[in-house]
């Protein structure tokens, strides 16, 4: 009889370290993704390319993503810009001839500004000023910390601010990833008076870019993706379930160009496509073709230059 009586307290007993183990698992991952390593810690390489023995590593302590650094400058003329308050940032903006107008250009998780050079370099040839700013804990910012969007869409807001006070004219926001999330959010929090917004592959949602990792790694999704996307905002006081750019968009009334590569792994098709079903205003999309997440310019330069020269033209501001 005593024996039977246990089990139950048994039971309870061994759901309990279940409970508090998975969620210090969750912790330790949550944590990982969104505080980056030392710049100088080896990088988690992307799944597709993990060994058994790192796939194993990347479960039991998680991911390593060092701080990116800004390790190309400019080919051409340029000024660094640092804003101390309320937190050291810093961005690059670049000149062009007889510009028409300056497109901000914000880089994606893990990146920093000297990712969007090249991005840069074509937007001045179609004659608009860069500025490339480094989200707070990437590149020459301060902290090494990410939010995935949240707190960076108050960056985004902070380099908008600074232009419009020094009366740069038209401006169009332009982010990849992250950046894209972090651009949207913004809009939707405050609006900003822009010309148009340039969106690569932005995810839908938190939870979902966080299931999608998961499968990617062919992980199963429940319930730890959702302990994963709880522990990541809670660590830094945010919900991160209120991450949400499929929502954000339903308020982005200004022109939109929405931005995916047919081999995106990070974000999915029916992610793109929910996003621009719920913009409201003027919208355009391009797929480019065997791209992947992160290199929609070497995969798709052609598409991409034209598209983007067609939009920009199409919808040129108050200038």
């Amino acid at each position: 009889m005593k024996s039977k009586r246990k089990w139950p307290r048994r039971l309870m007993t061994w759901l309990l370290i279940l409970f508090i183990g998975m969620n210090a698992f969750a912790a330790i991952h949550g944590y990982r993704f969104t505080h980056f390593a030392k710049a100088a810690t080896p990088r988690t390489r992307d799944e597709a390319r993990m060994s058994y023995g790192e796939k194993f590593s990347t479960v039991a302590f998680g991911v390593s993503t060092p701080k990116a650094v800004n390790d190309k400058t400019p080919a051409g003329p340029f000024k660094t810009i640092r804003l101390d308050k309320p937190k050291k940032r810093s961005a690059w903006y670049l000149p062009a001839d007889s510009a028409i107008g300056t497109i901000i250009v914000f880089h994606g998780y893990g990146d920093c500004r000297s990712g969007m050079l090249a991005k840069a370099a074509r937007l001045q040839k179609m004659h608009y000023n860069c500025l490339l700013p480094d989200f707070s804990g990437a590149g020459s910012s301060e902290g090494r910390s990410c939010s995935i969007g949240y707190y960076e869409a108050e960056d985004v807001r902070t380099w908008y601010d600074y232009l419009r006070q020094r009366d740069h004219g038209t401006i169009y926001l332009m982010g990849q990833s992250m950046g894209a999330a972090a651009i949207m959010k913004a809009m939707h929090d405050n609006p900003m008076s822009v010309a148009g917004l340039i969106l690569e592959c932005p995810y839908g949602s938190m939870l979902q870019t966080v299931k999608n990792r998961f499968q990617s790694m062919g992980l199963p999704q429940f319930p730890m993706a959702r302990l994963l996307v709880f522990w990541g905002g809670a660590l830094q006081g945010f919900n991160a379930f209120s991450l949400k750019p499929e929502e954000y968009a339903k308020s982005l009334r200004m022109p939109v160009l929405l931005i995916r590569g047919t081999f995106d792994k990070r974000v999915t098709l029916a992610e793109t496509e929910a996003i621009y079903r719920n913009l409201p205003g003027p919208k355009r999309r391009l797929e480019l073709r065997g791209a992947g997440h992160n290199d929609l310019l070497e995969r798709g330069g052609d598409a991409w230059n034209a598209v983007v020269s067609e939009f920009l033209r199409e919808f040129p501001g108050s200038r």
